[in-house]
């Protein structure tokens, strides 16, 4: 064979060193990962709930109808406090805040499956869009925390008196947006 040898693998030496690179490179990989993760399951979650209120309030105008959106109590279809439970939007004729028929949902949003919904509905357990589109007396907000309830990582959606979805926004600069009063926002 003239003097040359076959190659035919792997030296103890080579894999350990491909294998020490491979850890390294994971090592750097996984913690960039898993936050690009989070981050779109929190756009995702977000534009959901934003796409759930402008479907709502587009329903109450083009039926003329009143439209409102809340977590539903399984037992009885009653609106309740509880947004851990799916989001449902329903025509809602009679301002009952109970779902009568199934005929009378507009849209259904499922519970984040990473995450917490909070509804800040005040003494409300509901958000409501008039025939006008206008809110129904129901301003207010929902805000989305990580599981880690890291506040910087909040969003907090809120519905004004036009019936119009505005982002909270970090005004003075300390990484957590601030709440409707300047507060910043608290997922505890």
């Amino acid at each position: 064979m003239n003097g040359l040898r076959k190659h035919e693998g792997l030296t103890l030496i080579e894999l350990v060193v491909v294998i020490a690179l491979i850890s390294v490179v994971v090592g750097f990989a996984v913690p960039g990962f898993a936050g690009l993760v989070e981050r779109s399951h929190r756009q995702t979650t977000i534009s959901s709930m934003v796409n759930l209120f402008n479907v709502s309030r587009t329903a109450a105008v083009q039926q003329q109808v009143p439209v409102t959106i809340c977590p539903l109590d399984p037992a009885d279809a009653k609106c309740t406090r509880d947004w851990s439970l799916p989001v449902t939007a329903f025509t809602d004729p009679l301002r009952q805040r109970q779902l009568t028929s199934s005929t009378e949902v507009v849209l259904v949003k499922t519970a984040p499956s990473r995450g917490r919904l909070i509804g800040g509905t005040g003494i409300r357990r509901y958000f409501g869009f008039n025939a006008d589109g206008m809110a129904a007396g129901a301003i207010g907000n929902v805000t989305w925390c990580p599981d880690d309830r890291d506040a910087s990582k909040a969003v907090q959606l809120r519905i004004n008196w036009g019936g119009r979805v505005v982002r909270a926004r970090d005004t003075d600069g300390d990484g957590i947006a601030e709440d409707s009063r300047g507060a910043p926002l608290v997922c505890s």
